[in-house]
């Protein structure tokens, strides 16, 4: 379930108000079923001394296991979520904490509180777009201060099970047009089978894959498919030679149309056998590279029959390109003109390959082109969301007694020369922290719907990540009222709320007054897929907060001396919160799984281009050995009438420096224009300029060259006697 807000800066947000999964099993006889469900920050495990983090978890209601099929290998599933603190664990998380032993009913602690395994759940598959490996009940949520009967907030998933004769259709209408307390906003329904291929919903923490790059992802194995059956044609046109009289003098003998069409049919289904069993094995090795690559465990059968079903209609489409269409050809040619070779010396069968390589350049300058474009974005989005400086920022959960011990753990490290700041935060800053629309000000439109993020920060907070204070000032120390009565707010937050003058503005956050003291700089720390959230920003009041300890970091910016420094921080950690693993992150990590679609897409298009390029160059190669033996004699000739070798390396290039520049002009305005529509996804994006297209051209011809001029100058290098004699 999703909600809608009706603002003019209407968004969709997959998060809901807590109450809004079992008012929706009230109000509407369809829905038999519902639960809340909320993905766990990194939590602490221990047992028998044994501790570690865990960071794949899940919070979810009692209702959550009849809905979902994730089924319970031990434990009763009607009773396994019915206490606060129980806890479900995963076959392997199982394994990893009591081996062999059964241990339902065992307690192990979460975060120094005892919790009774009641269930073992059979481990997640990876098709699933929930991924967790213990589940709490969301109930726990009650016991850190969250009020789960609070509408104002919007910070829970909502699952609804509907009957099965529903019109989903319908009831989703009814959805839209639902009063509840969150009057302006609309909700609706997204089918479970439209999630994992669907993308562009803010605060979606699940497994999705936006279904754009799923069909970018068909579109490039097909257009290589495409390539290197146009490369094939093409090899086979520069063997053609050799095979011509042999071809002849089986017709001469009587051989038919039929029998040669079939000779050749049989050498394709030969070669494309052959290609399958190498691919089978290239497949079977490379998965686990693909694995690792794209952080995703690949399940590929060979044996299911849908795949094979494919692979055997992938089969008969390229034996038809390359083997029935080029034979029927072949095969049309008079025996004579086949005995002098001169099918393939007229205008037809030049032009004909000139058409097949221009086609395979110009889909390879397109896969560089694009690679540059995407690189660039991907590179643009990791600096601009965190400037210059990220790298050398570092990231500890408030885990065990820190919280307590957080000031001392501040001072002591700022006297450390190498840190310039430490602070800390509710959330990651790539994380959305409390979204609400509890927030008032003077002049605030009752009908205006309003969502705003509420985040929880230390003094020196926008120091350390180097957000501008573009009006007013930042929290300080030097201001004690700061802890109670001061927010400050980004400009998108100013922006939506209509403020001409907001500093010194008296407002209000989830009913605690207070005054608005700075504005600062929209700065995107989430994906640049979305424009920046409204934000507002108030100092944490309580270090100890329960919350605070399943959410927060603490931030510490390292100026130099890396490693020194991680010896000094941990060493200070262990002493303060001894048996809690220092585990330490650096906040550019964060980032870059915002980005986890364009890193994926940037390394395909890196593949897909050199896979192109390898490809057209093995083409190009053939296409010139072709060339070189029909042009044998006249190269002779010149040679004897006195060209250069200059000269006949000038004569050879021109045709293949014509074929590269008429595919640069094909697939410069289609790169144009396809990258920049694709562009037009991200809020902040790079601009399209010359140089990328320039330097792809610049390196297009330069590969092309170096693969032609090696037999160019092979053939020009030999003698013209030696070439006449035997010609």
């Amino acid at each position: 379930m999703e909600i809608n807000t009706g603002s003019d800066n209407a968004f969709q947000l997959a998060v809901t108000p807590p109450p809004l999964a079992d008012a929706a099993k009230d109000e509407f006889p369809e829905v038999i079923n519902s639960t809340r469900f909320e993905f766990s920050p990194q939590v602490v495990f221990e047992l028998d001394g044994k501790v570690s983090f865990e960071t794949k978890g899940a919070l979810a209601d009692p209702a959550f296991l009849n809905m979902f099929s994730f089924p319970l290998v031990k434990g009763n599933p009607e009773m396994a979520m019915s206490d606060p603190q129980s806890v479900l664990l995963t076959e392997s998380l199982a394994k990893k904490y009591f081996d062999k032993k059964n241990p339902v009913n065992e307690i192990i602690n979460i975060e120094n509180s005892p919790f009774k395994v009641t269930g073992i759940i059979q481990d997640i598959p990876t098709n699933s777009h929930l991924q967790f490996d213990f589940l709490l009940p969301i109930q726990i949520k009650t016991l850190m201060g969250s009020n789960l009967d609070d509408w104002g907030n919007v910070n829970l998933c909502s699952y609804v099970q509907v009957d099965k004769q529903s019109n989903i259709a319908l009831l989703n209408e009814k959805f839209k047009t639902w009063d509840t307390p969150r009057e302006h906003d609309q909700f609706s329904l997204q089918e479970l089978n439209e999630i994992h291929s669907t993308s562009g919903i803010q605060a979606d923490d699940a497994l999705v894959t936006d279904s754009k790059y799923l069909s970018i992802f068909i579109v490039l194995a097909f257009t290589i498919l495409v390539i290197a059956c146009i490369n094939f044609v093409n090899l086979q046109s520069g063997q053609v030679l050799k095979r011509a009289k042999e071809v002849g003098i089986r017709k001469v003998n009587g051989a038919s149309k039929f029998q040669l069409i079939m000779q050749f049919m049989a050498e394709s289904c030969l070669v494309l056998l052959l290609s399958y069993f190498i691919s089978f094995l290239v497949v079977e090795i490379a998965l686990p590279y693909f694995a690792q690559l794209f952080n995703y465990r690949i399940n590929l059968s060979f044996y299911d029959f849908e795949f094979l079903a494919f692979l055997a209609t992938l089969f008969i489409i390229i034996v038809l390109v390359t083997g029935l269409v080029p034979s029927i050809r072949f095969a049309a040619f008079h025996p004579a003109r086949l005995m002098q070779n001169l099918p393939f010396k007229g205008k037809s069968a030049s032009l004909s390959r000139k058409v097949l390589v221009i086609t395979q350049f110009t889909f390879s300058v397109f896969f560089i082109i694009g690679t540059i474009i995407i690189s660039s974005q991907f590179h643009f989005m990791k600096n601009t969301s965190l400037n210059d400086q990220h790298e050398q920022i570092i990231y500890l959960p408030f885990k065990g007694d820190i919280g307590s011990k957080y000031k001392t753990l501040k001072n002591r490290l700022l006297e450390v020369p190498s840190i310039n700041y430490v602070t800390a935060k509710n959330s990651l800053p790539s994380e959305v922290a409390d979204k609400t629309s509890e927030m008032d000000w003077p002049g605030r439109d009752p009908n205006q719907n309003f969502i705003i993020e509420g985040t929880g920060v230390d003094v020196n907070y926008f120091e350390t990540l180097e957000i501008e204070v573009v009006e007013g000032r930042s929290f300080t120390e030097a201001f004690t009222s700061d802890n109670k009565f001061a927010f400050v707010l980004n400009e998108t937050a100013i922006k939506n709320m209509g403020l001409e003058n907001p500093i010194g503005t008296e407002i209000s956050l989830w009913g605690y007054p207070g005054q608005i003291v700075g504005i600062v700089k929209d700065v995107n720390f989430k994906s640049l897929r979305n424009e920046p959230d409204g934000q507002i920003f108030f100092i944490i009041p309580d270090y100890t907060d329960q919350e605070l300890a399943f959410f927060g970091v603490i931030l510490i910016k390292i100026v130099d001396d890396l490693a020194n420094t991680l010896t000094i921080i941990e060493q200070h950690w262990t002493e303060l919160n001894p048996g809690i693993p220092f585990d330490y992150h650096f906040l550019d990590e964060a980032i870059d799984n915002l980005y986890w679609n364009e890193m994926r897409l940037s390394k395909l298009m890196n593949l897909a281009s050199i896979l192109s390029v390898v490809i057209c160059c093995l083409g190009l190669l053939g296409l010139v050995i072709h060339n070189s033996n029909i042009r044998i004699k006249e190269i002779g000739i010149r040679k004897i009438n006195g060209a250069s070798m200059h000269n006949i390396i000038m004569m050879l290039n021109k045709d293949y420096i014509q074929w590269v520049a008429i595919s640069f002009i094909i697939a410069f305005p289609l790169a144009w224009i396809i990258m920049n529509d694709w562009l037009q996804n991200f809020s902040e994006k790079v601009t399209l300029s010359w140089w990328m297209f320039v330097l792809t051209g610049i390196l297009t011809l330069t590969i092309a060259l170096f693969t032609v001029n090696g037999q160019i100058l092979k053939v020009a290098k030999k003698n013209p006697a030696d070439i006449l004699r035997h010609d």
